[in-house]
């Protein structure tokens, strides 16, 4: 890209006539004390202007949309993976007086310093599970008060970006090589004749998935994972396979709470009806919870001849405390 297009005398011959500038192409006129003139939008000078003005050099500057892009390695939140991002941007020339007073004939490497600061604080907030989301984030640069601001001032303006986010090559290179052992595996199965063998090598290999799924998992949860595993139906299966059994888990604690207060409340309510004094209920629930009443917390299901124990030890103790409270 080329935004001076070109650098010329201002002064004219007898026959020639002066520039004219276009929607595309402007006119800066200099002069002798530096100060710059700037012609657009199909405008032009005289020759008398030119003179009087004492103008001695005119440049043509691009206005027209220009495009490039960039492509490196960006420190992801835990600063440890990297996250390999693609920008495409068009950019357009809105002050070329400023482009001439810095003498910017390319400016795409002021445009990609100025977005690398902003680039860095993003990229810090993601993972490299979450590229969806930092993809639309960069996209969004263009609307970006601060960098815009900062652009402005260099007479230029973003008009378009065009993000591409991947993981970055040592990434790429772990994953691959998960592909290679995953490949190596099956043509091992294949040429395997005993059957034990066979099952040992498939237990190993589902192993190795539900660890690196597991991993995943914990790392970015149920939503980072799909977005992971999107295009790996085995792996996606693995994963809906964990996410339930997780659900199941605590659905079943839930349940298991959930009796416990019933069991409780019926039991207060029964104190209640039968007459017994807040103190009398008290001492009753902490007898109750000294023999392990109802609740089980060490095992999923309830144990039923622990259970019927508890409640004969339970039984007798209340009517011991019965006929004290009697006599």
């Amino acid at each position: 890209m080329k935004l001076i297009l070109s650098e010329s005398p201002a002064k004219l011959g007898v026959f020639e006539k002066p520039p004219v500038s276009s929607k595309s192409k402007a006119l800066v006129y200099e002069n002798r004390k530096n100060e710059l003139l700037v012609i657009k939008n199909g405008d032009h000078i005289t020759k008398s202007e030119i003179r009087h003005g004492n103008y001695h050099t005119v440049y043509c500057v691009n206005m027209g949309i220009e495009d490039f892009g960039f492509e490196k390695e960006y420190p992801s939140e835990n600063e440890v993976e990297q996250i390999r991002i693609k920008l495409n941007i068009s950019f357009r020339i809105i002050e070329p007086k400023r482009i001439i007073e810095a003498q910017l004939s390319d400016p795409q490497l002021k445009i990609e310093n100025d977005m690398e600061l902003f680039i860095n604080k993003i990229t810090r907030r993601y993972s490299v599970y979450q590229l969806l989301g930092l993809e639309d984030q960069l996209n969004d640069l263009v609307h970006d008060d601060s960098l815009t601001s900062k652009l402005e001032n260099r007479g230029i303006e973003i008009t378009d970006i065009t993000s591409f986010v991947s993981s970055s090559e040592e990434r790429k290179q772990e994953l691959k090589s998960y592909d290679s052992l995953h490949k190596t595996t099956a043509y091992k199965t294949k040429e395997m004749e005993s059957q034990s063998t066979l099952i040992e090598l498939e237990r190993e290999q589902k192993l190795k998935e539900l660890d690196y799924v597991t991993g995943v998992y914990r790392d970015s949860g149920y939503l980072g994972a799909k977005t992971v595993f999107r295009d790996d139906d085995k792996l996606t299966a693995i994963l809906e396979e964990i996410h339930q059994q997780l659900q199941d888990r605590k659905d079943k604690a839930e349940q298991r709470e959930q009796k416990h207060q019933d069991s409780l409340k019926d039991f207060i309510y029964g104190s209640i009806n039968k007459g017994d004094s807040p103190e009398e209920i008290k001492e009753k629930l902490i007898l109750l919870n000294s023999v392990g009443y109802e609740k089980e917390k060490e095992i999923d299901e309830p144990n039923p001849e622990k259970i019927a124990s508890n409640k004969d030890r339970l039984n007798e103790k209340l009517k011991n405390l019965e006929s004290t409270e009697g006599n």
